[in-house]
């Protein structure tokens, strides 16, 4: 975020200083939505004039860049994300296959697994 919105040292060390006490007024203030809401306003008001002071040739990088350091933050909250022609889930997921099909699913876990025995077939099934 620093080397983005600083352009020097001294700028980069100033947004970091921002950064650091803004980190610390929401930890101070887990339960209050005003403080939250307040800070969210000051750093969409940092951001929006970062991106009109940039040339206009920079600016859509620029919006690229802050969406994708949103992103990161976003997987951090405990979100479920999938990429294209992926499944997200945030839960239990049950795959099951019947009557000789499979079924199978590429998984990324993070947490634990439990991996129960298929039932057996029933006399006749197989």
């Amino acid at each position: 975020m620093a080397a983005l919105l600083g352009r020097d040292a001294a700028t980069q060390q100033t947004v970091l200083t921002r950064l650091d006490r803004t980190v610390s007024e929401l930890e101070e203030a887990r339960e209050s939505g005003t403080q939250r809401i307040r800070l969210g306003e000051a750093w969409r008001t940092r951001f929006e004039d970062f991106l009109d002071d940039l040339p206009a040739e920079e600016q859509e990088d620029a919006a690229r860049a802050l969406q994708g350091i949103v992103a990161l933050g976003a997987l951090g909250q405990g979100g479920t994300t999938a990429g294209a022609r992926g499944l997200a889930v945030s839960g239990d997921l049950h795959v099951q296959a019947e009557h000789g099909a499979v079924a199978g699913g590429v998984l990324n876990i993070e947490g634990s697994l439990n991996l129960a025995n298929p039932r057996l077939p029933e006399a006749g099934q197989g």
